[in-house]
């Protein structure tokens, strides 16, 4: 599987590249880049994409392990497999009609519920004269009172059944407007400027921007308005981004 973009983790490339000169960690770098898009590569194809005919692989600190004849990366097999079920996983929800809303399974459960309950109703015997109760709600004997004729039966005709709730139809392109993240989302020069004017350094904009994106492509989140979902979370990050430099105001309790 090619892919157009991958992450590295800070702290884990620092601690890999520790030992490396800056040829090494270039050439890293280039590698994982033709990894991600081409696969394991093979020694013939390391010369190539370094454009280097004498390389080691011994320079790259045992992160490369040969195995049937490819150099393998543990951490970048292990990216693509998991996005490989991630497309496997949205493939499969687009051709069952994507993500129903949240309030489509509520209303049908909710008439599904209600409809068993009126028929349950509907199917109740009636009452017969000889079922009363002896006895009134004070506890008075009532079997020496006179008997009285007493019917169940309905003055005209008996009400007519309630009819079956209709079936809630799925808005289908309300539901086709629920698509996983792009692969091309990034921000515009305009959001971007609009974060900063808002109080984000940039470090924290790149951060909280890669949090976001990696996060919703991992989980296979499906959105209809992703600019809107990720305004949404940069006015949280915010909301508890801590203030810095606050003086503190102390208030007495004297009159």
């Amino acid at each position: 599987m090619s892919l157009t973009w991958f992450k590295i983790p800070i702290a884990e490339f620092l601690k890999e590249t520790r030992r490396m000169n800056l040829w090494a960690r270039g050439a890293y770098i280039t590698l994982l880049a033709d990894y991600y898009e081409n696969g394991p590569p093979t020694s013939n194809d390391i010369d190539n994409i370094t454009g280097d005919t004498d390389v080691s692989m011994d320079v790259f600190g045992g992160l490369f392990e040969l195995r049937d004849g490819r150099w393998h990366h543990a951490r970048a097999d292990r990216d693509i497999a998991e996005r490989v079920k991630l497309t496997q996983r949205s493939v499969a929800n687009g051709s069952k009609g994507g993500r129903k809303p949240r309030g489509h399974a509520i209303v049908e459960e909710t008439s599904s519920a209600l409809f068993a309950e009126v028929s349950q109703m509907m199917k109740q015997p009636e009452p017969q004269a000889g079922d009363l109760d002896d006895y009134d709600d004070d506890g008075d004997d009532l079997t020496s009172a006179p008997k009285v004729q007493t019917s169940t039966s309905y003055i005209g005709k008996p009400p007519p059944a309630a009819p079956a709730p209709e079936p809630i139809e799925a808005d289908e392109e309300a539901e086709d407007n629920f698509t996983p993240i792009p692969k091309d989302f990034t921000l515009d020069g305009a959001e971007v400027s609009r974060c900063l004017a808002a109080g984000a350094t940039s470090t924290e904009l790149a951060a909280w921007f890669d949090e976001f994106k990696s996060g919703h492509d991992e989980r296979g989140t499906l959105s209809s308005d992703w600019s809107g979902a990720w305004q949404a979370r940069f006015r949280g990050k915010m909301q508890t981004k801590p203030v810095k430099g606050r003086a503190r105001v102390e208030v007495s309790r004297r009159a």
